[in-house]
């Protein structure tokens, strides 16, 4: 671990938080001067159905801002859509973008807003060959409690030709403004809900854990934790009250921050490959499937870090700390109905050799992040553990 208190911490989002802000869109995007946005969301349907767009709109009309949907990205968003939605954008010319949903729009929207002001093509970005002179303006706007991609500067694409899920990573792709209104969660399916539950909650542990772990990072792993941890015993009953989704919101968003400094390690790792191979598994669904097998594997290497998690949790498990944490992890899971294993999506000891040399091949900065290093047999047989 790095020294704790050696950092530089600059997140220049502007983070606008509360109930009811979707309605101010208009204002802030006056406030930066655009005049035509891109509106870039999911392409299922649902902010539509529930009205966030038709909100949306509204708001930039009211400041006579002019917007064009774009209603395509899907979960685990692939580079050949980005450059899809490029070619969209370089023909509306807008001053800026508008990105609303969970983290796979907002990561595509970062990545379009990089791709169509810097040139080249999204595979150019996530594979380094390219490194971007800036992006156009982007606000974004969560509607998940997962990925807290609205305060940090990853985005996370999908390379179909490699099987590569890996992150454009650039402090020209944080969003000028990231409106977060806790109401626009109440309309999140509980599966949906508690897959992006347990993303920040990974989060939050890996960046505590990490090799870059420091003050900062800590202190927004900590608070996202707490959070999580007063909040986890209502679910999934709880989704429907507006005081549990604020701070499982509060949670992601700080969880956003803590890997902003931090990044993530071995857990994500493993779990970028599986979603590659497998891109219709959710994120945070893949995170669930290892993460016993991971916390097992890991805790050794951070004991104290462990007690503090166990005691935000108040959890009176086994006096063997590692045990402890992997019977929190399981109970987490089982809370939140993510207790399945890999074998459960069709995933067998077939695959794992080929997972793991994926993991291995693309992800090795986050396993350099990692507390207790792995190789290529340790992290097969952390995938074995999850069959």
């Amino acid at each position: 671990m790095v020294n704790e208190y050696t950092f530089t911490f600059c997140v220049p989002t502007k983070l606008v938080y509360g109930r009811g802000k979707l309605n101010d869109v208009g204002t802030y995007s006056l406030s930066l001067g655009l005049r035509k946005v891109v509106i870039i969301t999911t392409a299922g349907g649902s902010m539509r159905r529930y009205g966030y767009i038709d909100r949306l709109v509204s708001s930039l009309e009211s400041k006579g801002i002019v917007s064009v949907v774009l209603d395509k990205v899907f979960t685990n968003p692939t580079t050949d859509l980005v450059d899809e939605l490029v070619a969209v954008v370089k023909e509306e010319q807008p001053d800026g973008l508008v990105a609303i949903g969970g983290g796979s729009a907002i990561d595509a929207a970062k990545a379009v807003a990089m791709v169509s002001y810097s040139g080249g093509c999204a595979r150019d970005y996530i594979l380094g060959i390219r490194k971007g002179s800036g992006a156009l303006p982007l606000i974004a706007i969560p509607t998940t409690h997962g990925t807290g991609t609205e305060v940090n500067k990853f985005a996370v694409l999908t390379e179909p030709e490699l099987k590569a899920k890996l992150a454009i990573v650039s402090e020209h792709i944080y969003p000028k403004i990231s409106i977060v209104d806790p109401e626009l969660t109440l309309s999140l399916p509980s599966t949906i809900s508690s897959a992006t539950v347990f993303d920040a909650f990974s989060h939050a542990l890996e960046a505590l854990f990490a090799v870059r772990s420091n003050a900062v990072s800590r202190l927004f792993a900590l608070e996202a934790l707490r959070n999580i941890a007063s909040e986890i015993d209502k679910l999934p009953e709880g989704y429907s009250n507006i005081d549990v989704r604020t701070k499982l919101l509060w949670a992601s968003t700080c969880a956003g921050y803590a890997i902003d400094q931090s990044r993530t390690g071995l857990l994500h790792a493993i779990e970028h490959s599986i979603s590659a191979f497998y891109p219709n598994v959710h994120h945070g669904v893949g995170l669930a499937l290892i993460a016993s097998a991971w916390a097992r594997y890991t805790a050794p290497a951070v004991q104290d870090r462990v007690r503090e998690v166990l005691e935000i949790f108040k959890w009176k498990g086994s006096d063997d700390l590692t045990r402890s944490f992997v019977e929190l992890v399981d109970y987490v899971k089982m809370k939140l109905g993510l207790d399945k294993r890999l074998s459960d999506f069709k995933i067998s000891k077939d695959d794992v050799k080929m997972l793991a040399e994926n993991t291995v091949k693309f992800m090795s900065v986050l396993i350099k992040n990692a507390p207790r290093s792995a190789d290529q047999q340790a992290i097969e047989e952390i995938l074995m553990n999850s069959l």
